[in-house]
């Protein structure tokens, strides 16, 4: 049968339903209405037709578009890193920023047009490698338990933000794209930096003092400790609970000796250096390190283990650790000894000593509860205050 014809038949069969007084013609009536009904039905569709049609024509008469798939599939490419820790990504070294934070080296990456990943050591005097190539490989070894990497991918906007505050990243490869970097403990907190400041730091009336606002390897802002026996003495809050200091510092040649003391009773008081070399108890635990590298340390401690982990004319980094029953220390990220010990839990100061002929610079100094692993989550309060990158979906 034609099209035509098999519409003329099934129009004349629904008036016959309709003209019917049987159940099904009843039905049928109920459902689509008499003819007057059916007129009125098609009225109300012309006239949505035509509204319709004068919507369409006042879109194009101002000059807009209907929306469409194609407007959505051109929205432009974000660009956005990623984060792992525990691994290094296999790259080519385009540039190297060592003392710099993980924020710090997530943003240079990712402002970088260069960069396709990154890796960012904590223990290597916080260093960050920006890296170009595949960066499709993400890699264990020995120095990469305390790491982060991350590949960055999209084009470079125009003004780039910066990175937001960091949150837990996957542990393993392949990585989503909707970390934003490792988390911000909350038993260290951004407050762990300590500002270089005469409210933190109390210079004794031992030597010749501390000076502020430094510059040193070019860093400003720095904190100098001055020749002779000079001290720095940061009175901390923390004492009686798990915890950690940092220090990143770096001292002039010629006969120097860093000395950092903690874990020291708030009563004790210092003027000569021999006074912080102890091993416990109110006068605390004591790392010195001289500019070849030769360390002198606490009873417990390994003064040779790190000595060819120390980098003349850098900076490093000198830490301790305190539990209740362990103390250990730390030079550039690696462990030099575990003390069983809890004779200095609950003395929370600790003291810098600038011992021989020269200065020491410190760049930083950071303080928080918890273990010191803790210490490579720590973001500074200017970090946290930046405009987040754009992250993958």
């Amino acid at each position: 049968m034609a099209p035509g014809a098999a519409g003329s038949a099934r129009t004349a069969e629904a008036d016959a339903l309709l003209a019917d007084g049987s159940e099904s013609g009843a039905a049928f009536r109920t459902t689509v209405g008499s003819p007057v009904a059916r007129v009125a039905c098609a009225s109300a569709a012309l006239a949505a037709a035509l509204a319709f049609g004068v919507t369409l024509f006042s879109l194009r008469h101002i000059g807009a578009v209907p929306p469409s798939w194609s407007s959505a599939l051109s929205a432009k490419e974000e660009r956005h890193c990623n984060s792992i820790l525990g691994k290094d990504v296999m790259g080519q070294v385009i540039e190297t920023h060592p003392g710099i934070s993980f924020p710090t080296c997530q943003r240079l990456c990712f402002t970088s047009g260069r960069c396709g990943c990154y890796a960012w050591d904590q223990g290597r005097g916080r260093t960050c490698w920006l890296k170009g190539g595949a960066c499709t490989q993400f890699y264990k070894w020995d120095e990469s338990n305390d790491m982060v990497s991350g590949k960055c991918t999209g084009p470079v906007p125009a003004a780039a933000p910066p990175v937001p505050s960091p949150t837990q990243a996957p542990a393993e490869a392949p990585v989503s794209t909707t970390s934003s970097g490792p988390r911000v403990a909350s038993t260290a907190g951004p407050d762990c930096i300590v500002p270089l400041t005469s409210a933190n730091f109390d210079a004794t009336s031992a030597g010749n003092g501390i000076s502020f606002g430094e510059t040193y390897l070019g860093e400003a802002g720095t904190m100098r400790i001055n020749l002779g026996d000079s001290f720095a003495k940061y009175s901390g809050g923390l004492g009686g609970q798990d915890r950690w200091y940092e220090v990143t510092y770096a001292q002039t040649s010629g006969h120097v000796h860093t000395i950092f003391n903690a874990g020291v009773a708030a009563s004790q008081s210092y003027t000569s250096h021999p006074e912080l070399k102890n091993s416990g108890g109110e006068g605390g635990y004591y790392i010195l390190v001289m500019p070849s590298g030769t360390m002198y340390v606490s009873t417990g401690l390994d003064s040779s283990y790190n000595t060819s982990n120390y980098v003349d004319g850098q900076w490093n980094t000198i830490a301790f650790e305190f539990t209740s029953t362990q103390v250990k220390g730390y030079v550039n990220g690696r462990l030099i000894g575990t003390i069983t010990s809890s004779s200095s839990y609950a003395n929370p100061d600790a003291w810098l000593c600038m011992q021989g002929h020269g200065y020491i610079y410190v760049k930083e100094f950071r303080a928080g509860s918890g273990s010191y692993a803790d210490a490579a989550t720590c973001i500074t309060a200017d970090e946290l205050r930046d405009a987040p990158i754009p992250q993958g979906r």
